[in-house]
């Protein structure tokens, strides 16, 4: 199936390219997480630099988003770009609100319009999962008052996990760093365990590029330059141990 897909994206994306949304990072070439994540915090770093601003980021959570698809909604969508093929698309909707001097209104029509959006296209939005970031340096901001959404309040969290990174409402990277951390480590174990099954270096290093090495610079172009100097540390301290096993040095995280 998964080999289908590919040769039928190849002609389909051709057909459909006019019409997709610039900031539809999913099943694009060349573009991805890192993108998107990229693109979410420029936004957020430049308006923040203003004096008294505030960055709110709306998570959205779908209840079964590809199940609850409409074939005879979509089908119309591709029909008006003149295709008649299957499509599908990513469910990880985030709504950026850059807002200066506590000016919300047109953050919460947005925040409406979409939701009114996903109502005309039958798509069941999970207010209980579906959680605010509210970015602000400032050390005394005013209380947020929380977006309603069907008559509930959306819950305001400091930090969320978003497209595999975690973001902080002050942009700190340290539970980032703690969660790579975690995850490498329980990596390294199993890199010393097959060590001791006495597997040869070409498949540890095969084994270190893909399952280690993958967790500790995952989105590191994001944060890498942000994380503080003892996470870093951490991080290169693992890479290190990694290199011991391996009986070679590997690349730290700022190289």
């Amino acid at each position: 199936m998964k080999t289908l897909e590919r040769l039928v994206l190849k002609h389909l994306r051709l057909l459909v390219e006019p019409w997709l949304d610039p900031l539809q990072f999913a099943y694009q070439p060349r573009i991805g997480v890192e993108d998107a994540l990229i693109y979410l915090l420029d936004q957020a770093y430049s308006h923040l630099d203003i004096v008294g601003s505030t960055v709110r980021v709306m998570f959205f959570d779908f209840s079964s988003a590809f199940n609850t698809i409409r074939p005879s909604l979509l089908g119309n969508k591709l029909t008006e770009m003149q295709v008649d093929a299957p499509l599908k698309f990513s469910d990880d909707s985030a709504i950026v609100g850059c807002i200066r001097d506590g000016q919300e209104e047109e953050y919460r029509s947005v925040v409406d319009s979409f939701v009114e959006w996903c109502e005309l296209n039958h798509l069941q939005l999970n207010i209980t999962k579906t959680k605010e970031l509210i970015m602000d340096f400032r050390k005394q901001a005013p209380p947020p008052t929380p977006v309603t959404i069907r008559g509930a309040d959306v819950e305001i969290v400091e930090d969320y996990r978003y497209l595999g990174v975690h973001l902080d409402c002050k942009l700190d990277w340290t539970k980032n760093t703690n969660a790579i951390f975690k995850k490498g480590q329980s990596r390294l174990f199993l890199l010393r365990r097959l060590r001791s099954f006495n597997v040869g270096r070409k498949m540890l290093t095969m084994f270190y590029h893909s399952v280690l090495e993958s967790v500790v610079f995952f989105a590191a172009v994001c944060w890498g330059s942000g994380v503080k100097t003892a996470d870093a540390n951490r991080l290169n301290k693992l890479i290190r141990k990694a290199g011991s096993v391996l009986g070679v040095r590997l690349e730290n995280l700022e190289e």
